[in-house]
């Protein structure tokens, strides 16, 4: 079930991102980019994934958000 996948992959990134503001530690890099490519989709409010749960990933997101090269190719943004 895909719900069931995303809770374990989502609950080891929760974890992972314990004591870290991003993947690797306290600066953005590649890795930030890479996982967020894959879970911008997901963290869409109208995805209706259930992110409640897992607050440092929400937190991690909103950072990766802030990044002006990030803001202009993630999905949805205005061309």
């Amino acid at each position: 079930d895909a719900r069931e996948e995303f809770h374990r992959f989502a609950t080891v990134l929760n974890n992972h991102l314990d004591g870290r503001d991003y993947v690797l530690g306290d600066r953005l890099t590649l890795a930030d980019f890479a996982v967020g490519s894959h879970s911008a989709f997901v963290m869409q409010s109208e995805s209706q994934v259930p992110l409640d749960d897992y607050p440092r990933i929400k937190n991690w997101f909103a950072a990766l958000e802030d990044c002006p090269s990030w803001a202009k190719t993630r999905p949805g943004a205005q061309k």
